[in-house]
């Protein structure tokens, strides 16, 4: 659908492994430093930092194994986090 293929090429941001088990690498299109926000499957907030560089490594491992959803901007991804061995 052409509507799907313009809102990727829209995202300004991207977001690997995924799933994660240790640390997710977020690259930034945004010249600017910009505000992060994580999320659980509830959408409670866990945490909330700021991107001031084009690639950021985040460590997800403290998290509990499960869905979560990051907004970086306007963009938003949803990763999982597994434990080693899944």
């Amino acid at each position: 659908n052409t509507q799907s293929i313009v809102a990727l090429d829209a995202m300004r941001s991207q977001i690997y492994p995924n799933p994660a088990t240790d640390q997710i690498v977020i690259n930034s299109a945004f010249t600017a430093p910009v505000t992060a926000h994580l999320y659980d499957a509830t959408g409670r907030t866990i945490d909330t930092f700021v991107l001031t560089s084009p690639c950021h490594t985040y460590t997800v491992s403290h998290l509990p194994q499960g869905t979560y959803y990051l907004s970086v901007g306007q963009d938003r991804h949803r990763f999982i986090k597994i434990t080693n061995g899944q």
